[in-house]
């Protein structure tokens, strides 16, 4: 990563990984699709239900208009839909809890 932020002339910390280590401990991670390739370095892009299960689960407010659009594409209507794609990719209900993905739920489906 290093070597691309210096190539690109970003931060070097334009890139942060420490969530990987988290969902893949506590999680499921999706293989993905190959979506482009910088020298040694491949991005693949996750399912949209994988992205939409990570922006419940960080519940940020800058999110809500991804979750509002991936909601929409992936024709979830009901909390309990969206609850099932969380549990699917991060089945521990504590973790959804420490990172306030109930009140993400709450706040998408009052």
């Amino acid at each position: 990563m290093r070597s691309v932020a210096v190539q690109q002339q970003w931060p070097i910390t334009w890139f942060n990984d420490v969530i990987g280590d988290a969902l893949r401990n506590n999680g499921i991670v999706p293989q993905g699709t190959l979506w482009r390739t910088y020298g040694a370095l491949e991005v693949y892009m996750p399912e949209a239900e994988y992205i939409l299960a990570l922006k419940l689960l960080a519940g940020r407010p800058q999110d809500t208009p991804d979750i509002q659009a991936l909601i929409s594409q992936l024709g979830i209507q009901t909390r309990d839909q969206a609850q099932q794609a969380l549990d699917r990719y991060i089945p521990d209900r504590q973790v959804q809890q420490l990172n306030q993905a109930p009140m993400t739920l709450q706040r998408m489906f009052p």
